[in-house]
C-alpha cells in the first residue's frame, strides 16, 4: 500500500510541475520582426548597416536574388531584426570600400505583435 501512495504522490507532483512549466509567460515583451533587404547592385556596396533607435541592429552584405519571405532567418541578403511592439526610428547607411557612400533618411516603422514588416533599402 505504501508503494501505491508514493507512486500516486510522485505522479501528482510531476503533473503539477509540468502544468506550471507549460504556462505562457505573461511578462514576456510582445515582439515583431523588421525584415530588411536591398536590390541595389552588388558593385555599389560592401554592406548596409540598419540602424534602429540609434544602434546598428543588422547588416546586409549582398543584394537579394529572390525576395526574402517573412520568417526567413538573417543572412547576407536579409537582416531579420526582432523588435518590441511599437514605433521605432530606422535608417540605413551604405558602405563601399570601407567608406560611407550613402544614407537613407530616418523613418518610423510600426512593429506589430507576431507580425513582419518588410523594409527594402533602394535608391
Amino acid at each position: 500500500m505504501k508503494t501505491r501512495i508514493s507512486i500516486a504522490l510522485i505522479l501528482f507532483v510531476a503533473t503539477a510541475l509540468l502544468g506550471v512549466g507549460c504556462k505562457k509567460n505573461k511578462d514576456a515583451t510582445p515582439t515583431g520582426t523588421l525584415l530588411n533587404y536591398t536590390n541595389l547592385k552588388s558593385t555599389t556596396f560592401d554592406r548596409i548597416d540598419i540602424i534602429v533607435d540609434g544602434k546598428v541592429a543588422g547588416t546586409i552584405t549582398m543584394p537579394y536574388t529572390t525576395k526574402p519571405v517573412c520568417g526567413d532567418a538573417s543572412s547576407p541578403i536579409a537582416a531579420a531584426i526582432k523588435l518590441s511592439v511599437g514605433n521605432h526610428k530606422v535608417y540605413a547607411l551604405q558602405y563601399k570600400d570601407g567608406k560611407e557612400v550613402a544614407e537613407w533618411p530616418e523613418t518610423t516603422e510600426v512593429i506589430k505583435e507576431d507580425k513582419c514588416t518588410l523594409a527594402n533599402w533602394v535608391e
